[in-house]
This record gives structure tokens, sequence and C-alpha cells, in this order.
């Protein structure tokens, strides 16, 4: 049940609808240029999700489709265990 069902059933106005607000990334504006170390950060962690953690980019994706996150960069760190197997557990 949503927010705005809730509310009717309660007999209370609805809360505005999200589609009319702007997502956070549109509000911040222009990001700033990522230093040369950060630029390699963020293409080592790139490739670390993709290849040891590919079920976590569609959740990513939509972080940033929703705004919540303004892309890669978001990505503080990665880290694989040595004594993690291939299914994913150590």
């Amino acid at each position: 049940m949503s927010t705005n069902e809730y509310a009717r059933q309660r007999g209370r106005d609805p809360l505005p609808e999200a589609a009319s607000q702007l997502p956070v990334n549109e509000k911040r504006g222009a990001l700033p240029p990522l230093s040369a170390a950060a630029q390699a950060r963020v293409h080592k962690n790139r490739a670390l999700v993709h290849e040891h953690l590919p079920e976590a980019l569609p959740f990513i994706k939509e972080l940033h489709e929703l705004g919540l996150i303004p892309g890669w960069r978001s990505v503080e760190s990665v880290e694989v265990f040595s004594n993690s197997k291939p299914e994913g557990l150590p």
C-alpha cells in the first residue's frame, strides 16, 4: 500500500506526486572533476564490481537513475576477500 493510498483511507490529503520533484542529481548541478587518483579508484572499483559482484549492477544503476548517487564515484571501496569461494561465501 502506498503512502497516498493510506492517506486517502484515513481521510487525509495525499502527498504531492514524486514525479513533480527533480531528482537529486539535477538539483546539484555539475560535479567537480575527479583527480587522476580518484579516476583510477573509480575505474578499479567499477571493474571489481563487474567481476565479483555483478548482481549489484542493477542496484547501483537504479540508485543513479533515482538521483541518490551521482555515479560510480560514490562507490567508495570494493574489497575482495582472499578466502572467498566462487559461490561468494567465505
